[in-house]
């Protein structure tokens, strides 16, 4: 049985609430790149994809499960 985007929300919500997903950002960023970083951050298979400006950044996933 394939979920709904409904459903598939109200699940990770109920495992990771979103007020604990948000990762700190230990640098000195400018709002601004946040704003852009959130905006064009994508889940793909193990990986975020994410675009600042022009540059596209890949960070895989496995690197944060240790």
């Amino acid at each position: 049985m394939a979920t709904t985007i409904e459903q598939q929300t109200a699940l990770d919500e109920s495992l990771v609430p979103s007020t604990q997903r948000a990762f700190q950002v230990t640098a000195d960023v400018p709002e601004i790149y946040m704003q852009e970083f959130w905006g064009t951050a994508k889940l793909y298979h193990n990986s975020i994809r994410f675009k600042i400006d022009t540059k596209k950044s890949v960070l895989d996933l496995e690197a944060f499960r240790e």
